[in-house]
């Protein structure tokens, strides 16, 4: 190949390229210019506005006023926000087991059952229950839980253990696997 086909190869790629950057500005002007025609609405043309024939009235006239109305990018305003769901019952999560009076309203000690596992564990004035947004704010002859920003009152009930366990007597030892060995004063 000579120099002088080279560059006939050369200028001939460079207007080929130019021819093909020309159009692509052409394409680009015509898609972003506003055409002149405005575009087709859902309304009968006045020719055929005087018939009152079934192809042309709207099959749905809600779709119809919707075409027509004029949209907009406002947005509404947001929703108010729900109440907060109401927290379910305290005595529906925990039980009250029995209570340990040593003497010292400070030192009693409550045996809280969760319901859901079974498991029981004792819980003194000022401590969080675990499982539940909970704090036992006072043990004495029954036990008051600060829950869902009330204070609750429950009371220990005696036929509970109704499942072919001995109730324990006031004073008594009662072992269990879940709790081990608590004084029990039902």
């Amino acid at each position: 190949m000579t120099r002088g086909m080279e560059a006939l190869l050369r200028n001939l790629i460079l207007a080929a390229a130019g021819l093909l950057l020309l159009a692509g500005i052409g394409l680009a002007a015509w898609a972003f210019t506003e055409n002149e025609e405005p575009p087709q609405s859902l309304e009968p043309k006045a020719a055929t506005a005087g018939k009152t024939s079934p192809e042309l009235a709207p099959a749905n006239p809600q779709l119809d006023q919707l075409a027509r109305a004029k949209m907009t990018r406002t947005v509404t305003p947001k929703a108010a926000t729900t109440a907060k769901a109401a927290a379910p019952a305290l005595d529906s999560l925990i039980r009250i087991k029995g209570i340990m009076d040593y003497g010292d309203p400070k030192s009693n000690e409550a045996i809280i059952e969760d319901v859901k596992s079974g498991r029981a564990q004792s819980y003194r004035a000022g401590d969080r229950l675990q499982g539940v947004d909970a704090v036992v704010t006072q043990v004495d002859s029954g036990v008051s839980i600060q829950y869902d920003g009330k204070t609750v009152r429950m009371e220990v009930r005696g036929n509970e253990q109704s499942e072919g366990k001995p109730m324990a007597s006031p004073g008594s030892n009662v072992r269990t696997a879940e709790s081990g060995e608590l004084p029990v004063h039902p």
